[in-house]
């Protein structure tokens, strides 16, 4: 999960990004804009719903403690 949420905070940055460079541009042509922005809310809010899964797993871990915690994948013995 926490390479996931990683994944889509470098694609809500590079949005931020894009929008810093080309703001005059985007919001001169109103289709490209809309476009743009459903884009850049979509995965902010993916991002954030990540975010919270990941809160929600560890709080579940710090509740039961580290050893009793469900584990949402099997432990690799090596």
């Amino acid at each position: 999960m926490r390479k996931r949420h990683k994944q889509l905070r470098k694609r809500v940055r590079w949005f931020e990004r894009k929008w810093r460079i080309r703001r005059n541009a985007i919001e001169r042509a109103p289709k490209v804009w809309a476009k743009f922005h459903r884009a850049w809310d979509k995965a902010c809010e993916v991002d954030h719903r990540m975010w919270h899964r990941i809160k929600e797993d560890v709080t579940i871990k710090v509740a039961f403690g580290a050893e009793d915690a469900p584990r949402r994948r099997p432990k690799v013995e090596a």
